[in-house]
């Protein structure tokens, strides 16, 4: 069994409203088999804030072992990361984290208000879905 103890992804120190896959794909279900959601755009957001190091803090509270982050270095990140992906997606990957490292991706109280609207229920959080993964992934 393959042991990790590294979370890689060079997100930053100012943090970012990790959104749960489960609540995206809710919301894609809804805007596409309900009427009204025509040409919008919605910011599906998690209700926390996780910057790199709470991020590895999570996955080692989760998986019951530490977990280190990475760093900000893309450099590095891209050399790693290069061995595995394409180049194209390493470029679009390493501009997405540059956003996340210069500014931030926070979910504004207004957001998180509109996404318990359109989901019925609060956005799951990021906590949450790190220890269901544990669950699957030990099943």
């Amino acid at each position: 069994m393959l042991q990790y103890s590294l979370y890689p992804q060079p997100i930053g120190n100012l943090g970012l409203s990790r959104v749960d896959v489960r609540d995206i794909a809710e919301a894609a279900a809804i805007a596409l088999t309900t009427h009204g959601h025509e040409g919008q755009t919605y910011n599906l957001v998690g209700p926390h804030v996780h910057t790199g190091e709470s991020t590895a803090e999570v996955w080692s509270r989760a998986l019951g072992k530490t977990i280190a982050y990475g760093g900000n270095d893309f450099d590095a990140w891209e050399q790693q990361s290069l061995q595995f992906l394409p180049a194209w997606m390493v470029f679009d990957f390493r501009l997405m984290y540059k956003f996340f490292q210069d500014k931030g991706l926070k979910a504004t109280p207004a957001d998180i208000d509109f996404q318990t609207k359109l989901l019925g229920h609060a956005p799951r959080s990021f906590e949450g879905f790190a220890m269901e993964t544990d669950r699957m992934w030990k099943a």
